[in-house]
Order: C-alpha cells, then structure tokens, then sequence
C-alpha cells in the first residue's frame, strides 16, 4: 500500500560559454586544478577524468568540497574504460541535507562502472552508462531540477536485501512545488534485472522528506525494458505528465505486477509502443490516476481472445490488442538481444540492435 503522501490530490503550481579546467587524474586525484576551490567561481565547469576506482573515491571528497564552497555550475565527470572494482562512494554535501547548487553529467565509456550509493545534485544526467550489479537498498538519487539518462544501460542488476521495497535506482525530486523536476529517459536499455523476494521497482520516481518535490513531466523514449524480474519497471508517484513514446517492454513474468504503475499522476500516454506481456494487466497498474491514453501502440497478450474487455486502467481500442502467439517467432530477437547485452564484459548496446528489435515489434 503507497504511503500517505503518494496519495495527495492532484494540485499543481502553475510555474512557469562555462569555463572547463580539465586536468587529467592523476594517482588517487581527479581534482581539476591543484589548491582551494574558489567559491567565486559561479556558474562554471569542472571536469573530471576517472581511470580507476581510486579516482572516484577521491571525487567523493571533492564533490563535498565544491558543494561546501557553494559552487554554482556543471561538474561533468567522465569516465574511463575501467576495469572498476565494486566501491561505495557518492556524490553528497559534507552534512546530510546538505544542498548542492551543482549539475552533475557523467559521461561514460561504454563500459561498466561502479554507479554512486547516493547523489545529490541540482540535475544529474547520465550518458552512454553501463549499470550493473548487486545493491543491498538501491542507489538514491536527489535532485531538485532534473533527472536524464541517455544511451545508457541497466543490465544484470540485482537487489540483495531480501526486506527491500524500494527501487533499484531512486530518483527523488525535490526542492518543492514551485521547483517541479523533469526525468528524460532516452535510446536506453533495461535488461534481465531482478528484485529480491519482496516487491520492488527497476526504476523509481518518488518524493519524500520536508523538501518534497514533484515531477513535472516523465518521458520515456525509443528504450526497451527486456525480460526484468520487478513488480514495477518503472514506478512514478506525483507526477503532472508521464509519456511512454516508441518503447518496447517485454515480460515473460507470470506474477503479479506491471511495466508501468502510476500513483497521483495527472495524466499518463503511451504512443508507438509495444507490450509484450502475459496478461494486460501487466501493462499498468495506477492509484489515484486516470486510465492511460493508449494511441498507435500494439499489447501483444499471451492467449488473447477478441471481445475480452481491457482493464480499467487501459483506454485502448480491441485493434491494438492481440494474441501473442502469432507473434512468438519474433522473440527470439529479444532473447538474442538479452544474450548479446548481458554477456560479460558488458559493453553499451551496437547501433543496429535497437532497429532490429524495433523492426521485429514495432507496430
């Protein structure tokens, strides 16, 4: 059951070249320049080289650094190709609910990394970026203006506390309602990724503490969510708009669960997608929220039958409906596509596998 404050009526607000010090890391440093940093240094860039695990760890104190200093700008972290070993580190104010003027980008190699425990940040926007592994109690991500990943990855990851409800990767929108955050979520895959014995989610957009904040606008495009194990693959609580745009989910999961679950959204659309579940109630589960628009999109239902009314939280026409048996040949460009993403070492998806999958389902 969604806690009290998922469950606050829909109310909204109607709101309405940087410098770059690039030094490459050397040893356990990744500071951009040697000294102090100059608290007057607004609204400019730093940017960081990381080659090795101990670079992070050293980031971890210069990110605090920067926050204390009240630095007002981009801090852009590039990644190198690693190997990486499995480490705690963050990017967080010195004091818990420290806040930090700061848009964080991380660009990475292609490759895996160790993604951070806890962030907290302005914006955050992840590009070409391998996430993997284990998490006792998920990553927690704070931002107050936006949240993006793009041509990115999570693959193989998996809870490992078997008392955890939460999400695998959290994103929490703060700075209250008069600062609304927008989550872009663009060309990524989501592949063969596994809760623990409690029901949990992939992907979570949730609000919480006496900064809450709410989402403005959620979109998700042109991605894949591929045979993941959670009771949700993404989960968006107090958000004004969510848009699901030419993406393809695929569940072979018999559970309970959906793709896609809504609390206290003021309005949800999926157009050019495909589902391909195994039952219609795997496409959407909603709380205090309209049924989703479904428009130019296919649910492909395992034993399907014409005339079979859709759920409530689905306004869909029957043409959009079908059996998937009929369909069943073209999965096995989905298990290549799993196979291909989740055999180590992971490596960002090729150009065209995005396009052949698209070609097999797209509607």
């Amino acid at each position: 059951m969604r806690r009290a404050g998922a469950s606050l009526a829909l109310v909204w607000l109607v709101t309405g070249c940087p410098s770059r010090d690039r030094e490459p890391s050397r040893g356990t440093s990744p500071s951009p320049r040697a000294g102090a940093i100059d608290a007057s240094a607004a609204k400019e860039s730093r940017v960081f080289d990381i080659k090795t695990s101990d670079d992070l760890l050293a980031l971890n104190g210069k990110y605090m650094e920067l926050c204390s200093s009240g630095f007002d700008g981009t801090v852009e972290i590039s990644v190198g190709p690693g190997p990486f070993t499995g480490i705690g580190w963050g990017l967080t104010p010195e004091k818990a609910g420290g806040e930090c003027t700061i848009d964080v980008v991380i660009r990475g190699s292609g490759s895996a990394f160790p993604f951070p425990g806890h962030v907290r940040a302005r914006s955050l926007s992840l590009d070409n970026v391998v996430i993997t592994g284990p998490v006792a109690g998920g990553s927690e991500v704070r931002v107050s203006r936006g949240f993006s990943m793009k041509r990115s990855m999570l693959v193989d990851a998996r809870l490992s506390d078997p008392n955890w409800a939460g999400g695998y990767l959290e994103v929490y929108a703060e700075g209250g309602r008069a600062s609304p955050v927008r989550v872009d979520i663009e060309d990524c895959w989501f592949v063969r990724n596994f809760q623990t014995q409690i029901a949990a989610s992939l992907l979570r957009l949730d609000t919480r503490g006496v900064s809450a904040g709410v989402f403005d606008q959620v979109n998700i495009r042109r991605s894949a969510f591929l045979g993941n194990a959670f009771a949700a693959d993404v989960s968006v609580y107090l958000a004004q708009h969510v848009s699901v745009e030419g993406s393809l989910f695929y569940r072979t999961w018999a559970g309970a669960g959906a793709e896609l679950r809504c609390a206290s959204c003021g309005d949800v659309a999926i157009s050019g997608s495909t589902f391909v579940v195994e039952n219609l109630d795997q496409v959407a589960a909603l709380e205090v929220t309209p049924a989703v628009t479904v428009k130019d999109s296919r649910g492909l239902v395992r034993g399907w039958k014409a005339g079979t009314s859709p759920p409530a939280a689905l306004a869909i026409t029957p043409v959009q409906i079908a059996d998937r048996q009929p369909f069943e040949a073209r999965e096995a460009v989905v298990t290549e596509a799993i196979t291909a993403l989740t055999t180590s070492p992971l490596r960002a998806a090729p150009a065209d596998l995005w396009k052949r999958v698209q070609d097999a389902f797209g509607p």
